[in-house]
């Protein structure tokens, strides 16, 4: 968004505002005091939860949404720590950046772009936290996906935008913030142009509704259909469906997958072998026996359970197997570079390559009892080794 000028400005007081607030105690307990003040004052009389600025992600749009409902919750307790520390700090430099945060906070613009982000950031973070849930299927991922790219979609309408302009007056009347003014349309002279009474002059809200509130949901839009390539999605779908042949609309979905993958396989063997599942005591023994476990039938049951048949299901234990070999995330990748930076301490910078590899996978794939024996080998050797080994495991 660095290209949309209000969202670069807004992003940039909100980071300002908690290197400001967030790194002096003293300037923090002026924040929380105005926080405790305000919600004293609630008619309502429940207690209300105490908000702390957080710095923004650079990396990570969806950790931003925080950093917005922080603010957007105590706006007018920011206001109020601003303005005390301009009007009772006895250093000028620290007065003077009170005063310039004050003044982009008490702005129009900046509140409108808080009410339209805050939306925005916090449909994507919901959608962004179930992606990376343990118990995430692919068919649920792709639908919640195309969810959003639907949700996003139709916010860009002009109705939505009025919601949006009218909070934003009525919070602005609120907190005494001025709202923006139409600016003085300066004839052409005819010399530039021939016509100069069909020249479009837009308002301040239209303005507004083009060059930012457009502008932010076509790059999320964007966003979204370059990250899910809509030529992928489909045939992830249909490999989620494997494990759903009690669905109706299950080989509507496989077919796409199979015919990705026809160089390796049959399809119309496999179309055959899902309707043969489908009927099978197999399937049934399956269900049956995750239900007794008060537990979904997982994808690896049924991989399991078709393996020891490949004559009946063979082709169909081929789409099984390219579903279980797709890196679908890059989580293994990242997880590889937090175990390096445990292991490869400031302390340990003398490390071989060929131990540092031994120790990553070890660490790495704690889950897997191919490394027991090893464990158990080197702990007998010498007391000292098993704690190691066991801190390790």
């Amino acid at each position: 968004m660095s290209n949309n000028s209000i969202a670069r400005d807004f992003f940039g007081t909100l980071q300002n505002l908690y290197v400001f607030i967030e790194t002096c105690t003293k300037r923090h307990a002026v924040y929380l005091k105005h926080q405790r003040k305000l919600n004293a004052s609630d008619d309502e009389g429940k207690k209300k939860r105490e908000y702390v600025l957080k710095k923004l992600s650079d990396t990570r749009w969806a950790c931003r949404a925080d950093s917005i409902t922080a603010i957007y919750h105590t706006l007018e307790a920011v206001i109020a720590t601003l303005k005390e520390i301009r009007e009772n700090e006895k250093k000028a430099h620290i007065a003077a950046e009170a005063k310039g945060l004050f003044q982009n906070v008490c702005d129009f613009e900046f509140v409108l772009a808080l009410e339209v982000l805050k939306k925005v950031l916090l449909l994507s973070k919901g959608v962004s936290d179930k992606l990376q849930s343990e118990d995430l299927d692919v068919v649920t991922g792709c639908e919640r996906v195309a969810d959003l790219l639907s949700t996003v979609q139709a916010l860009r309408c002009e109705p939505k935008f009025e919601e949006f302009w009218e909070t934003t007056v009525t919070k602005c009347r609120s907190l005494n913030i001025e709202e923006p003014r139409q600016e003085r349309t300066h004839k052409l002279p005819r010399r530039i142009d021939d016509n100069p009474d069909t020249v479009v002059h837009l308002t301040s809200k239209e303005k507004f509704r083009i060059s930012f509130y457009y502008n932010v949901l076509d790059l999320m839009v964007s966003s979204i259909e370059s990250r899910f390539d809509k030529n992928n999605a489909p045939v992830l779908m249909g490999l989620g469906y494997l494990t759903l042949f009690g669905n109706p609309e299950a080989w509507k979905h496989i077919s796409v997958a199979a015919q990705w993958f026809q160089c390796d396989l049959d399809v119309d063997e496999i179309e055959s072998e899902i309707f043969s599942l489908q009927t099978s005591s197999l399937l049934a023994n399956i269900l049956e026996k995750a239900k007794l476990e008060k537990r979904k039938a997982s994808f690896d049951d049924l991989f399991k359970a078709l393996q020891a048949e490949p004559e009946c299901y063979g082709n169909l234990t081929k789409l099984m197997k390219i579903a279980l070999t797709l890196p679908l995330t890059s989580t293994s990748a990242e997880r590889t570079f937090s175990k390096l930076k445990l292991i490869k301490s400031r302390l340990r910078t003398t490390m071989q390559q060929e131990r540092l590899n031994s120790l990553m996978l070890m660490s790495i794939e704690d889950d897997f009892d191919t490394y027991r024996p090893l464990y158990q080998t080197v702990a007998n050797e010498e007391e000292e080794r098993e704690a190691i080994v066991s801190g390790i495991a």
